[in-house]
């Protein structure tokens, strides 16, 4: 008879053996490949959760980000641009410089257009006696100015003849926009009514830097550049020195410290804000990832032990009651290479049959277990397609039967066929 057919008739013979062989290899199997996919499933829609969460954080960021620039452009100019020999003392002191600019100097600032700094303005201030009102108050000429109520910072000019009033000046005098104010004996119209800003621009009155030029009897008369620094140039304050020194000599420039800080510290605690959300949620994610992996990897381990095990324990049970048949065999002349194809054969079918049933179980498990959460039964269809699944799953199969057979084998070798039927 020829060994496949001997092969056969064991399998049939032994059927319920052999099925629980099948059985134990295709549960390693199953627990494997249905871990496999549970894990890279469960991690694609985590991934896409997250990626939906980035998102949303991320529009979030993006509104916060929008509030804070249109938040920082209201705060204005945080740049002062002075004559070099103005003393600081009396600037602060008085509220305004004594010394001038040269006329050109704002053009010389504005062309070629800078790097580190934007929106030069030249001003005219100067504080006086307001006869008419009995008023001690800061007289200012600009080429325009940036309003708090902007959201853009544009920098907005005054038209000739109109004058823009600090808080304090329009509510005390409860003046209204539309009016007209005498002011060292020229008349203007009011123009706008200023918020309360907390500082000496409460006590200001606003005007074009020609109509400044006039009142105070100064012809073409700058003591003062203001503009903003560029937000690529918040936290390089002596790029910004440098450049404006480079275009225009004989000055000094004092940064308004308060409002520079607070610009800078607004954007850097809003980027480290988002990189820090980010940051946790990937970092969460990857130590869930692994956590469940060293998990999966923990259960998968003891299971293929167990059923390696169950099949070893399953082979050497048909070996001892095969003993008998075994003997006559030896008996008849065959020898230890003849065993090996016969054990080794047997089991090398039962384990590519518990590889097909395992990865089919352990692929389709997945679907059937949780199909509303994970997917339809068609992509599970779809995966018994691959090729590196069914390599695993075979060399699994393989090596559970490997280690039944070396058990088997084990036991046989052993045997003396003469010793075996004499007993029996």
């Amino acid at each position: 008879m020829a060994l496949g057919q001997v092969i056969l008739k064991e399998l049939r013979f032994h059927a319920v053996g052999s099925v629980l062989a099948v059985l134990a290899i295709g549960v390693g199997i199953a627990t494997v490949r249905g871990g496999d996919l549970f894990l890279a499933r469960y991690d694609r829609r985590e991934r896409a959760l997250l990626a939906e969460q980035e998102r949303l954080a991320r529009m979030r960021m993006d509104r916060i980000r929008q509030l804070i620039r249109q938040a920082t452009d209201r705060l204005g100019f945080n740049l002062a641009i002075l004559p070099a020999d103005q003393p600081l003392s009396d600037w602060y002191a008085k509220d305004y410089a004594t010394r001038v600019l040269p006329p050109d100097a704002v053009n010389r600032l504005r062309e070629p257009p800078p790097k580190t700094f934007e929106k030069a303005v030249a001003q005219l201030r100067q504080k006086i006696r307001w006869h008419e009102r009995n008023w001690t108050v800061i007289v200012v000429g600009t080429e325009g100015r940036i309003l708090r109520q902007t959201t853009n910072g544009v920098v907005e000019s005054i038209e000739l003849g109109t004058v823009w009033l600090g808080h304090e000046i329009h509510r005390g005098m409860g003046l209204t926009v539309g009016e007209s104010v005498t002011l060292c004996g020229q008349n203007f119209r009011v123009a706008r009514c200023l918020e309360p800003e907390g500082s000496s621009d409460d006590i200001t009155i606003w005007m074009s830097l020609s109509d400044a030029q006039a009142l105070l009897h100064r012809p073409n008369a700058v003591n003062e550049i203001v503009a903003v620094k560029t937000r690529g140039a918040a936290d390089r304050p002596d790029a910004v020195r440098r450049e404006i020194e480079t275009r225009l000599t004989g000055v000094r420039v004092i940064e308004q410290v308060s409002k520079s800080m607070t610009q800078l510290h607004a954007r850097l605690h809003a980027a480290e804000q988002a990189e820090r959300v980010f940051a946790r949620e990937n970092e969460t994610r990857l130590r869930l990832a692994s956590e469940r992996r060293w998990m999966a990897w923990g259960v998968k381990g003891v299971v293929l032990v167990f059923c390696a095990i169950w099949t070893g324990l399953l082979a050497l049970s048909n070996a001892i009651d095969r003993r008998i048949e075994i003997g006559i065999w030896l008996t008849l002349g065959w020898d230890v290479w003849q065993m090996v194809r016969l054990v080794g054969g047997k089991w090398c079918i039962l384990g590519m049959s518990g590889a097909v049933v395992g990865f089919t179980a352990g692929t389709l498990m997945p679907e059937f277990l949780e199909p509303s959460a994970i997917g339809s039964a068609r992509s599970g269809w779809s995966n018994l397609g691959d090729p590196r699944g069914w390599l695993l799953a075979f060399a699994l199969g393989l090596g559970l039967t490997l280690v039944a057979s070396w058990l088997a084998l084990g036991y046989l070798v052993r045997q003396d066929p003469a010793v075996i039927l004499r007993h029996e």
